[in-house]
C-alpha cells in the first residue's frame, strides 16, 4: 500500500492509451445534452450572451480525453471518525460503508486499482485551515489517531493508494 500521508511522496500513473472514438459525457453529447440541445447550461444566461459550450470551445476548454480502459475505485472519507456517533456528528455513513462492502470486494476480484482518501493533519497543527476553526475536533485527526483511519470493514491492502488529505 502506497501511503501518501508521512512524508507527501508521489505516485506517477502511465496516461491510459488513448481511443480511437472516446466517450462524451452524457451532459454533453447525451440526450438533452449541451451539444444535442444547443441550450445554454446556466439559467443566468440570455439569449444576448454566449452559452458555456461555446465559451468553452472558443477557450479551446473540454476536449476529449476518453475515460481510459479500466475502472478504479476511490472511497473518500470512510473514517473511524466520521461514522462514529461520538465525533463529528458521524454515524450516517454506515448504511453507504456496508454496501461499499461488496463493491470494494468486487474491485478486488477483478483486480481493479482501489485508491482511499482520509483527512489527515499534522500533529502540531500546522497545516490546519480555517475549517479547523469550524470544526476544532478535526485538528485530532492526525496520521496515528484512530479516529483517522479507515473504518475495519474496508481496510486497505498491500496495492491500494491511501492519500491523505
Amino acid at each position: 500500500m502506497l501511503k501518501l500521508c508521512a512524508d507527501r511522496a508521489t505516485r506517477v500513473f502511465a496516461p491510459a492509451p488513448s481511443r480511437s472514438s472516446p466517450v462524451e459525457p452524457r451532459w454533453l453529447s447525451g440526450p438533452g445534452g449541451l451539444r444535442a440541445t444547443g441550450k445554454q447550461s446556466s439559467p443566468m444566461s440570455t439569449g444576448d450572451c454566449m452559452s458555456d459550450l461555446d465559451s468553452y470551445q472558443q477557450q479551446n476548454f473540454g476536449n476529449r480525453i476518453g475515460f481510459g480502459h479500466k475502472a478504479a475505485l476511490v472511497i473518500v472519507d470512510f473514517t473511524v471518525g466520521f461514522n462514529d456517533p461520538a465525533w463529528f456528528g458521524g454515524g450516517n455513513i454506515d448504511a453507504a460503508i456496508k454496501c461499499t462492502v461488496g463493491l470494494l470486494a468486487a474491485f478486488r476480484a477483478a483486480d481493479l486499482p482501489v485508491a482511499f482518501s482520509r483527512v489527515v493533519y499534522a500533529a502540531d497543527g500546522s497545516d490546519a485551515g480555517m475549517f479547523t476553526l469550524k470544526a476544532p475536533r478535526l485538528r485530532a485527526l492526525t496520521a496515528d489517531h484512530p479516529a483517522a483511519q479507515i473504518v475495519p470493514e474496508l481496510a486497505p491492502r498491500a496495492g491500494d493508494l491511501v492519500v491523505c488529505k
